[in-house]
């Protein structure tokens, strides 16, 4: 049952993603440094969130499930940049793919650390 859940809410998360991806000129501020904050912030956070979930809906016996959560995340990563490319006011930018994986480390790092911390 709990794999069922995990997958449902990688589902829900990546669909999430893609479609804010493609929202045509999306701002929350006007001010351009908030902005990139907020935007170059919510890279980090979507992005860390997936690699999080791929690494969970993947089996435990798997040794290099965190590898596979990095490619997976990554890959996806790479799909909404080239998404961006078809959305009015969004354009491709490979550092936000770059961010996107290393997001996914970062957030598969802190997350093994915890695992290992709470056993």
């Amino acid at each position: 049952m709990k794999r069922y859940f995990t997958l449902i809410t990688l589902a829900i998360w990546t669909w999430l993603t893609w479609y804010l991806t493609g929202v045509p000129n999306l701002r929350v501020t006007p001010d351009s440094l908030e902005q990139f904050i907020i935007s170059k912030g919510g890279h980090v956070f979507f992005f860390g969130i997936e690699a999080v979930l791929v690494s969970l809906a993947l089996s435990a016996q798997n040794k290099y499930r965190y590898v596979w959560a990095i490619i997976m995340t990554s890959l996806f990563g790479a799909a909404t940049e080239l998404h961006q490319m078809f959305v009015s006011g969004r354009h491709p930018d490979p550092r936000d793919w770059a961010l996107d994986t290393l997001s996914a480390v970062l957030f598969l790092v802190i997350m093994k650390k915890f695992l290992n911390h709470k056993s």
